[in-house]
């Protein structure tokens, strides 16, 4: 079973954002955190949802064709 709380640097080692990008994503309401004393972590819920909301790759993009 996963943990519902994920501490910054377990989001970030699953999910890979940058710790930059993690405060931003944060200050931005793209993913929810949640205090218990003075440590924060992002909700699972909340990382899956930013996952899954990610722009999928795509091999054959114009640039990728272009550049063959």
């Amino acid at each position: 079973m996963s943990p519902r709380l994920l501490s910054l640097s377990i989001f970030r080692s699953e999910f890979g954002p940058s710790r930059s990008q993690t405060y931003i994503m944060l200050a931005r309401g793209e993913i929810e955190a949640v205090k218990v004393g003075s440590r924060t972590y992002i909700t699972r819920e909340s990382a899956e949802r930013w996952a899954a909301g990610l722009a999928k790759f795509s091999s054959r993009s114009t640039l990728a064709t272009k550049a063959l």
